[in-house]
């Protein structure tokens, strides 16, 4: 077991070492991993010689008359990078790490291959390269054959095809360097997969974890938001950075008449973040190398075989853990329970009792773990104590925090997250905003009691997001779920009630109903009128279309239209007093070539333009269905 490549000496006097015989054994060891990856690169073979088949069918069905003919194949063409780039190269590099180092994973074929007179270094690169050879050849006949297809319609398809080919490799040097390095970590054929799986999205899981466990009782916090932590962990998680926009198809468009008619110029955003993750690959190779080096084979076998790695991999197994049961115990049981930071404190320390025991038989190979270690254990629930008691107590002031008018530039209030979406510069609006988040501050304590107090039937409940954009270009939201009685929605100075006379102020209505932009009757291109009672509908397009528009916005400004009951009891919405129509008007946009969608609905009687409209162009009020 203690004979390794760097025995010296001894082990070429035992076998024979010479240059020649390490030649011959490289070679022979290609053959070899060719043959047992054979399942693997044949599937990713035909996968890539499905491409040109792809492309060929679409520029097949593409009007060749079409002013855009040549963009659309382009396009078509580079769309292929992303997905080379991610999901292919994460399951390709997986699957051929785990078979071509597979003599990692038991002892005796281990000792084998550290007996021969063969270096590790060259048993190293000569199953890595030939890992980057079964993923290059395919790829790159694939993409040669794109630009035949692509040329052969007229496309000037050669360097589309060529990046689509880097992507694939950039993408493999990621996932397969880690993929090795995870082989020479993890001592156990079975645990390796699962191990480079988890491993892939830890940051992406545990921050989406941790975010819900706060937000299940910090005052103030929102399920999600666009914060630094939440944007590293989705670029830290390759296979959903390059998928969610961090390596896209980007297109430039032409102009005509003012309006945006024709894609041109269709090129790949995001090598640099491609370039970055490959290098990073790269520096996985160079730790694998290294490990691989002077890895103990006698421990292949084991879940973790490198012995200064066990403890780490034990405590981050504990953490995991303790966050991972930790949530599924606080959505397991009653909100009232999940609210409470002592509850969910118990869950996480129950979760890294499991993954802490757990973790050590794992790695000792028996089940009587529970004599010692409990020191170690002590030590991750302090660490999540700390952790999550500075946001319990708002040690950092999070709950407590309010911007300074001249740091706002924009402010909203909405009902659900519009990450910024509904926000206005209006001075007035911003003010009123800044107050009641300030009264929402200050009652802080007394929401925290009563939402552990709530009395179903005796209290109601209301939700509303407060979202700011900085004048640094930075996005800030405030999430509220207050508890009210009718008592209170008497009170003009209760919070429930200074929520809802801002809520429906015809300022906050024309914002979140997204008819605070200024539009003529170019920008308005048609309105969808349905009965929700009988099933009826019409479409009004150009002038028709306008007059409902302006119609609309004379009743919000008179706030006669958009507001919503806050009272939590129930619609007051009496029979008679509102029409059963909706309204869906389709509006460009700054974006060049793309359109929105306004919503009205629940249009009141007393909205007389609106209704006045509407009857003019045949919807009644009461809609009766045809016949």
């Amino acid at each position: 077991a203690g004979v390794s490549a760097s025995s010296g000496s001894s082990v070429s006097d035992r076998f024979g070492s010479s240059p020649s015989y390490a030649c011959s054994r490289s070679g022979a060891a290609v053959l070899s991993d060719g043959s047992k990856t054979a399942p693997v690169w044949i599937l990713y073979t035909l996968y890539e010689l499905l491409l040109p088949l792809r492309l060929f069918s679409f520029c097949r069905g593409l009007s060749s008359g079409a002013d855009n003919y040549i963009v659309q194949i382009e396009k078509t063409l580079l769309s292929y990078a992303r997905f080379n780039a991610s999901i292919v190269p994460f399951l390709l590099g997986g699957l051929l790490a785990w078979v071509l180092f597979s003599w990692l994973f038991r002892a005796g074929t281990a000792y084998f291959y550290a007996a021969l007179p063969v270096r590790r270094e060259t048993l190293f690169l000569t199953n890595y390269l030939t890992g980057v050879l079964l993923c290059a050849a395919p790829a790159l006949l694939s993409s040669l054959l794109l630009w035949a297809v692509g040329a052969g319609f007229g496309a000037a398809a050669f360097v589309p095809a060529m990046q689509v080919f880097a992507a694939a490799m950039l993408g493999f040097l990621l996932f397969f360097s880690f993929a090795v390095l995870v082989c020479c970590v993890v001592g156990q054929m079975a645990a390796m997969p699962i191990v480079y799986v988890i491993l892939n999205f830890t940051f992406f899981v545990l921050e989406a974890i941790v975010r819900h466990l706060l937000f299940t009782f910090v005052y103030g916090m929102p399920y999600s938001q666009s914060s630094t932590m939440q944007s590293f962990a989705l670029h830290a998680t390759p296979v959903l950075g390059l998928l969610q926009g961090g390596f896209r198809v980007a297109t430039d468009w032409a102009e005509r008449d003012g309006m945006y008619y024709m894609e041109l110029n269709p090129q790949l955003e995001g090598w640099g973040y491609l370039g970055a993750l490959a290098a990073l690959g790269l520096v996985f190779a160079l730790c694998a190398f290294l490990l691989l080096k002077h890895r103990e084979m006698e421990r292949s076998g084991d879940v973790i075989a490198v012995g200064w790695l066990r403890p780490v991999a034990l405590y981050v197994f504990t953490i995991g853990c303790a966050l991972v049961l930790g949530a599924l115990m606080a959505e397991l049981f009653s909100s009232q329970t999940a609210d409470n930071f002592w509850y969910v404190l118990l869950f996480l320390f129950v979760g890294a009792f499991v993954g802490y025991f757990v973790g050590k038989m794992l790695l000792q190979k028996t089940i009587h773990v529970f004599r010692s270690g409990w020191l170690g254990l002590g030590i991750c629930c302090l660490a999540l104590l700390l952790a999550f008691g500075a946001a319990e107590f708002d040690l950092f002031g999070y709950s407590r925090y309010l911007p300074e008018r001249g740091a706002v530039q924009a402010a909203g209030l909405t009902h659900y997250q519009s990450s910024g979406l509904y926000t206005t510069q209006d001075d007035a609006f911003v003010q009123d905003v800044l107050a009641l988040h300030t009264a929402a501050i200050a009652e802080k304590g007394a929401q925290e009691r009563r939402r552990h107090a709530y009395q179903l039937g005796a209290d109601y409940t209301e939700q509303f997001y407060i979202t700011y954009r900085m004048a640094d270009g930075t996005l800030t939201e405030r999430y509220y779920s207050i508890v009210y009685n009718d008592a209170e929605l008497k009170d003009p100075d209760s919070l429930i009630s200074r929520f809802s006379a801002l809520y429906n102020s015809p300022g906050s209505v024309l914002i979140r109903t997204g008819f605070d932009t200024p539009r003529t009757e170019k920008n308005v291109l048609s309105c969808y009128v349905s009965s929700f009672d009988t099933g009826e509908s019409l479409e009004l397009t150009g002038r028709d279309a306008w007059r409902v528009y302006t119609a609309c916005l004379d009743d919000i400004n008179a706030g006669l239209l958009g507001a919503e009951d806050v009272s939590g009891s129930g619609s007051t919405k009496e029979a008679g007093n509102y029409t059963p129509l909706n309204l869906i008007f389709t509006v460009t946009t700054q974006a060049p070539g793309q359109t929105d969608s306004l919503y009205v609905d629940s249009i009141p009687l007393a909205a007389e333009e609106t209704v006045r409209a509407l009857t003019a162009f045949g919807a009644e009020p009461y809609w009766q269905a045809a016949g």
